[in-house]
């Protein structure tokens, strides 16, 4: 279902990025931001290239008692390791060769105000002991020199990498970690969210029409169907730059199908599938592969879709293939999480968040009483 975003969460957003529509799972994230925005605490935004993060970090600056203030954006990602230490901090004239004036580090150009760290986990070990620094002491020494400047920011990080993962490999520091990761925020791609597809390509047209000074209005229903059975990778980044190449080379006072790239004149429009019989799935045991039909898990183990209609929504198929491939994962790891993540090569983080999104928690907890009856 696709919802209008309330006033709260519009003006929580940029007025040239934020999205007319949000589904339901951008709804609850608004809200988070709404909630989390007045606080002072660090926020870690999670989510693959492209979701919006950046948005969502200018959202909570733009929702706090500091919007009046600085934001500073750094990504992380293309800092060399040499100039880290000025990046953040400054430095004194004649610091380092070509240091000829006295310049403020992003920290102390952000005083009172947000600072944005997109792609932290990209920071080398001598990067995030710095900035580690910095949030436990609350004050920067410019590079050369020697007073103490203290600094009031707050700190919203995002990254595209499982931290977690990092930090158990060594690649991350869990100290620094835990200081990010004070209030987390997980923006779901947009594969997960179909629905919102076609409305932000509607707003994209409009945009890049008026920027590109083009006459084209609107796009086709048949373009909205190859737009929504693709997968974007690149996510709303990717949508957005595909909708503003076919408006650019439009033909007419539409997009069409043949203004999409030829990578997306070839998919597959989306096709209707027929219900699971009964409403019930079967899922596979954990001698069989995950495409096996006739497994058997822990017993004979159901699951209870409930009764559908002659035909399933998009969203309600896809929703349906991922618990049935979830579950075969865990049971084939005999329920434990993190043998199913690897499994599903899946970083366990993520199949957390998964089991708790589509409801599969009671599920499991009838699975291991079974088992332990058995």
């Amino acid at each position: 279902m696709v919802v209008s975003i309330s006033a709260a969460a519009k003006g929580a957003l940029p007025p040239d990025d934020s999205p007319v529509i949000a589904s339901q799972a951008m709804l609850r994230i608004f809200a988070n931001v709404d909630q989390v925005a007045p606080s002072v605490v660090p926020v870690l935004i999670l989510g693959e290239t492209g979701t919006g993060k950046e948005i969502i970090a200018r959202s909570i600056h733009g929702r706090s008692g500091r919007r009046v203030k600085p934001f500073r954006c750094l990504n992380c990602g293309g800092l060399a390791e040499t100039l880290i230490e000025a990046t953040f901090f400054g430095h004194e004239r004649g610091a380092f060769t070509g240091a000829t004036d006295r310049k403020s580090g992003v920290f102390e150009a952000a005083h009172q105000g947000t600072v944005f760290l997109d792609e932290v986990g990209e920071l080398p070990p001598s990067g995030q002991a710095a900035l580690l620094r910095v949030l436990e002491t609350k004050s920067i020494t410019r590079l050369g020199g020697i007073d103490e400047i203290s600094v009031d920011v707050r700190i919203v990080a995002a990254t595209h990498r499982d931290l977690e993962a990092m930090c158990a490999t060594g690649q991350f520091r869990w100290d620094l970690y835990y200081r990010l990761n004070v209030v987390g925020i997980s923006l779901p791609p947009l594969r997960e969210r179909p629905e919102e597809i076609a409305p932000l390509a509607k707003r994209f047209v409009q945009a890049a029409a008026q920027v590109n000074q083009r006459s084209v209005s609107g796009i086709s229903a048949q373009a909205i169907e190859h737009l929504v059975g693709y997968t974007w990778p690149g996510n709303v980044r990717e949508l957005k730059n595909v909708v503003e190449r076919a408006v650019v080379i439009a033909r007419g006072v539409q997009v069409e199908v043949a203004d999409l790239p030829a990578n997306f004149q070839r998919a597959p429009c989306l096709r209707e599938v027929p219900p699971v019989p009964d409403g019930t799935v079967t899922i596979p045991g954990p001698n069989l592969g995950v495409g096996d039909a006739d497994g058997v898990i822990c017993g004979e183990v159901t699951e209870d879709l409930g009764r559908v209609g002659p035909v399933l929504d998009y969203k309600t198929q896809m929703q349906q293939a991922e618990r049935r491939v979830l579950l075969a994962a865990l049971c084939r790891a005999e329920l434990n999480q993190t043998e199913a993540a690897k499994l599903l090569q899946m970083p366990l983080r993520t199949l957390v968040h998964k089991i708790s999104a589509l409801g599969l928690r009671d599920e499991l907890s009838r699975l291991k009483v079974e088992r332990r009856r058995t």
